[in-house]
């Protein structure tokens, strides 16, 4: 239900909210969630096959989570450098908070 709803009203934020407010464009704003959206559908075929084999439910998901996870980063890295690159500083602050 809340991904329906979620769905439902992304153009109508867009519309009421966010053109107002920044002057982002339709296509621009929504490519923001395109591309993670198509890069975990490219990870999803691998992972499934990584983990076809295993009959245990939770075997299953040990094997797919980490196979989905390095095929999603590793189409990232092609296809959406810029977040990854923003994903590596925050984990890095995180990690070392007193070189700040």
């Amino acid at each position: 239900g809340l991904t329906a709803s979620q769905v439902l009203f992304v153009i109508p934020v867009w519309a009421v909210l966010i053109r107002p407010l920044c002057g982002a464009k339709f296509v621009e704003y929504h490519r923001q969630f395109l591309v993670p959206i198509l890069l975990a559908l490219g990870a999803l075929p691998l992972a499934w096959v990584g983990s076809r084999w295993v009959s245990d439910p939770a075997a299953r998901l040990a094997i797919a989570t980490p196979v989905g996870a390095a095929v999603y980063l590793l189409l990232s890295w092609r296809f959406n450098r810029e977040w990854l690159m923003t994903l590596a500083q925050v984990v890095m602050r995180q990690t070392h908070p007193e070189e700040v």
